[in-house]
């Protein structure tokens, strides 16, 4: 009897874990061909009963008895073969099946740990969270916890226990500066001249005052009460110091007002939605006023105006995902800068399914995936800690 060669090991340990492509199949064809003791072999291996007890008694051995255990596992006495065989074939025999096992239970451990990784990587997806970076003018970087959500950032912000949180130095370097959310992170502020600013996940901006306008440059999204200055020394509603956000592609200039801005760099789009008061939006050499409850929506070459559902637009600022006929796409965004985690579509063209749904942001993640399962049209798998995106064919 020849010895069993490794790739047919291989084949018989993982026909129990997938299907076998074509070329396996006849592998396996030819080396039952070969001997008839081969397919006494096949006949115990698909015996799934014996086997998982074998693989548990091996699971369960220790590692100084290992071999002894092993030995005795595989003793003539404890196996009743098809075909009766003598000596050398014997023990042939039982090493290739000791080995066929060793395979298989080193299989059977992974795929268990395996899920069981997976499993632990779902359980371990949390809601995001307030917190955020400020980086200022001369480099130094302070992180703001969710102790100080809501402070104000000037020279004399104090943490929640009273105590300054800059230093001399680094009041000085607060003509400018930096906030940053993470994946997973969202933050409101008061800039120092007032105006109160809420941030996404996965959002930057950067404040600055200059004698004659406030600048702020945006990426992610942000929702502004902007604070009413006059010019220095001015009066009347036509001297107020201007308030300016700037994205990739528009510039949104107001006096005073609430509004919600919205320019990822990772999307085609950027979107500013007017809540109240006025503002008026350029991109290139188009211009347009907006007005409560209107929206001016670019693509880096077009700028349109529309009507929206504010109640959609604002959810994450209330702690909510409102999806009303959302793409999965879409969804899918939101899910990774919140819960900072990554899908994959099996097929691009899931991305265009559309939802309907209003939960809440503080849900764990698996609860909210459980929720879009329920409509039939997805599933969604933890692999490799990421969510694979599958479509339901059941």
């Amino acid at each position: 009897m020849k010895n069993i060669p490794t790739h047919i090991i291989q084949i018989l340990a993982y026909r129990h874990i997938e299907p076998l492509n074509e070329q396996q199949k006849d592998q396996l064809a030819s080396w039952l061909a070969e001997d008839a003791v081969n397919q006494d072999l096949l006949t115990y291996f698909d015996d799934k009963g014996k086997l998982y007890q074998d693989l548990q008694q091996l699971k369960q051995q220790d590692a100084d008895g290992a071999w002894e255990k092993h030995r005795l596992l595989f003793e003539p006495a404890q196996q009743t073969p098809v075909r009766k065989m003598q000596g050398q074939a014997w023990v042939k025999w039982t090493l290739a099946i000791a080995a066929l096992c060793l395979l298989a239970f080193g299989v059977f451990l992974y795929q268990s740990n395996k899920i069981k990784e997976d499993q632990q990587f779902a359980d371990s997806i949390k809601p995001g969270s307030d917190k955020a970076t400020l980086l200022l003018a001369d480099g130094q970087t302070i992180e703001l916890s969710e102790d100080a959500s809501g402070i104000r950032i000037d020279s004399n912000m104090k943490d929640a226990d009273g105590n300054p949180v800059l230093s001399q130095a680094e009041k000085q370097a607060l003509s400018s500066f930096t906030v940053a959310t993470p994946m997973g992170g969202q933050f409101n502020m008061t800039l120092p001249d007032g105006t109160k600013v809420w941030l996404n996940s996965n959002t930057t901006l950067t404040y600055e005052s200059l004698k004659d306008q406030r600048i702020v440059n945006l990426q992610g999204e942000a929702y502004f009460e902007v604070a009413s200055l006059q010019l220095p020394g001015t009066w009347g509603k036509a001297n107020k110091l201007p308030f300016v956000v700037q994205t990739k592609d528009q510039r949104v200039e107001v006096l005073g007002t609430q509004f919600n801005v919205k320019s990822f760099a990772e999307e085609k789009t950027t979107a500013t939605t007017l809540l109240e008061g006025q503002v008026q939006i350029a991109m290139n050499t188009q211009q347009m006023l907006l007005y409560p409850g209107e929206q001016a929506v670019s693509t880096g070459q077009r700028l349109k105006k529309q009507n929206v559902n504010m109640s959609t637009v604002m959810a994450w600022k209330q702690g909510e995902f409102v999806f009303n006929e959302e793409k999965l796409g879409e969804i899918i965004a939101q899910l990774e800068r919140w819960y900072n985690v990554k899908f994959e579509l099996q097929d691009a063209r899931l991305a265009d399914i559309r939802f309907e749904a209003l939960v809440s942001k503080h849900l764990q993640l698996k609860e909210i995936l459980n929720l879009l399962e329920l409509t039939g049209k997805v599933r969604f798998i933890v692999k490799d800690q990421k969510i694979l995106v599958k479509r339901n064919t059941k």
